[in-house]
């Protein structure tokens, strides 16, 4: 198990620093046989088995924060409902 989740995380780290992945690789695999790592369930049971699920049960659409903001809306509107719209008497409510 321990292997299957740092290929897949090596893998993905890959994209973005593809000269570490390598050294990210061990200092994970060293990390989890120390204890000194311990990932969720989520992470443990998809890493490297399902292409098609998330790592975690908590995500974050992908978006372009220096632009246009109407995809974080109408993703959040989808998500959520509009109960939970900024402003809303429910929003002000668990806000408090």
């Amino acid at each position: 198990m321990v292997n299957r989740i740092v290929t897949a995380l090596a893998t993905a780290d890959a994209h973005f620093d593809p000269a570490g992945a390598e050294a990210f690789a061990e200092r994970l695999g060293r990390a989890m046989d120390t204890g000194r790592i311990v990932f969720s369930t989520p992470i443990m049971t998809n890493a490297g088995r399902y292409a098609d699920r998330p790592l975690a049960a908590c995500a974050v659409p992908p978006v372009d924060l220096r632009g246009d903001l109407s995809l974080v809306r109408s993703w959040w509107m989808t998500t959520t409902g509009p109960a939970w719209e900024p402003g809303s008497t429910l929003m002000a409510s668990t806000t408090r």
